[in-house]
């Protein structure tokens, strides 16, 4: 396997150094928590990035389940 040289900017390699040592001070003491199992209508659409429409679409079709309601109607997804 050959190696190439690179030539780097010496503040551009600082720039990303400090960003490195920044992201890694934030993820120290940083707690992975699963989502929750059972959440309400707009946070389903905001975790899995769609519509309240399309909630209650993948609702009707079968495919989040669904329990409670009004305002207390939780999906399941996950």
């Amino acid at each position: 396997m050959s190696k190439t040289l690179i030539a780097v900017d010496e503040d551009r390699l600082d720039r990303i150094e400090a960003q490195q040592k920044a992201i890694l001070a934030a993820l120290q003491g940083a707690r992975v928590q699963p989502a929750p199992e059972w959440v309400s209508i707009t946070e389903a659409k905001a975790i899995l990035g769609v519509s309240k429409s399309t909630i209650y679409r993948k609702i009707e079709d079968g495919e989040i389940e669904v329990k409670g309601r009004g305002k207390t109607r939780k999906v399941r997804i996950g």
